[in-house]
C-alpha cells in the first residue's frame, strides 16, 4: 500500500506488518526514508494524504485503532494528532477498511465493514467530529454481510463514489450532515479501487476482471443544471417517477414552468 503527497515529493508506504515509512521522492532515482510512523505490528492496508500535504490517514482493520491520523509535517518526526472515534455511532465489530479526503481539507470518509461509510470534520485535526453516515439502501437497511472496498470524492470535493459488495454508487455531500444518494451505477459489480478524472467527469473502478469506466457527464449535468437540463432534454420536465431516478434525495421540484 502506498500514498504520495500533493506535492510529490513525498511517498508513504505500508508493509504487510503494520509498518509505515515515509519516503522523500524528491529525486525519483534515490529515495530516502525520512521516518517510520509509531505504531504496533497490526496489518495496514489504507493511506492517504490529505490536500493540504501534512496530514497523512492510515487505515488497520485487523487491530489497533482502526484509522489513525497523523501530522507529517515534519517528515523526519510525524506525531499523531488523533483517532477517529466510531463507537458513538458504530457496533465496534465495524472495522475500517478505507478512508479518502475531500478536496477541501476539511472532510474525511471513511468506508467500513457492514456497508457503512461515514463522514468527519476534520477542521481541527486533532479533533475531528463525526458527521454522520450515509443512508444504507432501502431494500437492506441492516446489512451484515456487506463491505464497502473502495470509496473517493471527486475533484468538486461533494461528489463521492462507494464500491462495495453492495454495488458501486454516487453521493452528493454537499451537506455533510445530511448526504444523499445520486445514482446506483451497479447492483452488485464491487470495485476495489476507483478514481475519478481531474474533471469528475469520468469514473474508473477496477475488481477482478479488469477496469470499467463510466461516463459521468450526463448524471453531473442533470445534477448540477436539473430544471434547464430537464426541459432542454425532454421538453417537458421530469415527473415524480423520473425525478426520484434523476436526482434521488432532493425535494421534487416542478420544471418547465409554463
Amino acid at each position: 500500500m502506498v500514498a504520495i503527497s500533493p506535492d510529490g515529493n513525498s511517498l508513504a508506504t505500508a508493509r504487510n506488518d503494520g509498518k509505515v515509512a515515509l519516503w522523500d521522492i524528491t529525486n525519483p532515482h534515490h529515495p530516502t526514508r525520512q521516518a517510520s510512523l509509531p505504531r504496533p505490528d497490526y496489518d495496514v492496508h489504507g493511506l492517504a494524504f490529505g490536500p493540504d500535504g501534512r496530514t497523512l490517514a492510515t487505515v488497520s482493520s485487523d487491530g489497533g485503532d482502526g484509522a489513525v491520523l497523523w501530522d507529517t509535517t515534519n517528515r523526519s518526526h510525524p506525531t499523531r494528532l488523533a483517532t477517529l472515534d466510531q463507537s458513538s455511532t458504530l457496533d465496534q465489530s465495524g472495522k475500517v477498511t478505507r478512508v479518502a479526503f475531500a478536496s477541501d481539507g476539511r472532510t474525511l470518509a471513511t468506508a467500513h465493514t457492514r456497508d457503512v461509510v461515514m463522514l468527519w470534520d476534520i477542521t481541527d485535526r486533532s479533533h475531528p467530529a463525526s458527521l454522520g453516515t450515509l443512508p444504507s439502501p432501502r431494500d437492506n437497511p441492516s446489512p451484515r454481510d456487506k463491505k464497502v472496498y473502495s470509496l473517493g470524492f471527486g475533484p468538486d470535493g461533494k461528489t463521492l463514489a462507494t464500491s462495495g459488495s453492495g454495488g458501486t454508487a454516487l453521493w452528493d455531500t454537499t451537506d455533510r450532515s445530511h448526504p444523499t444518494r445520486l445514482a446506483t451505477l451497479t447492483q452488485s459489480r464491487e470495485g476495489h479501487a476507483l478514481a475519478f478524472t481531474a474533471d469528475g467527469l469520468t469514473l474508473a473502478y477496477g475488481n477482478g476482471d479488469g477496469a470499467i469506466l463510466w461516463d459521468l457527464t450526463e448524471r453531473v449535468r442533470i445534477v448540477t443544471h436539473l430544471v434547464d437540463r430537464a426541459c432542454s432534454i425532454t421538453g417537458r420536465g421530469l415527473d415524480q417517477g423520473e425525478w426520484v431516478r434523476y436526482a434521488p434525495g432532493l425535494p421534487y421540484r416542478r420544471t418547465c414552468p409554463g
